[in-house]
């Protein structure tokens, strides 16, 4: 997913982009993690417990504090999918797309 993303941001002129090991940051319950979720509360999914949760990939696109989309990645119905037989040239196209349109908001 960071190949797309950043793909998408070169071709919008973005020229920095901030990525985070969610999955440590969970792990640990660091104070980041938990504003994160904070933050983000109304747009996570559930774990098994009923918390909110941040789950990976989690493309977030922010400006000004607020968030201005969300990258979803699309449902196969298949737990057990890899990556090179998720992600054909139409999802690429569809993924960059979006991207491409949140981050155009950032000029």
């Amino acid at each position: 997913m960071s190949e797309h993303v950043d793909r998408a941001a070169r071709a919008e002129g973005i020229d920095k982009i901030y990525y985070l090991n969610i999955r440590e940051a969970r792990t640990n319950n660091s104070e980041v993690y938990q504003k994160l979720v904070k933050k983000l509360e109304p747009y996570l999914e559930k774990d098994k417990n009923g918390n909110p949760r941040i789950f990976v990939p989690d493309v977030s696109i922010i400006k000004n504090g607020k968030i201005i989309g969300r990258y979803k990645e699309e449902s196969t119905g298949d737990d057990n999918i890899t990556p090179d037989k998720y992600w054909t040239n139409e999802r690429i196209e569809r993924a960059l797309s979006q991207l491409r349109g949140f981050m155009s908001q950032l000029k």
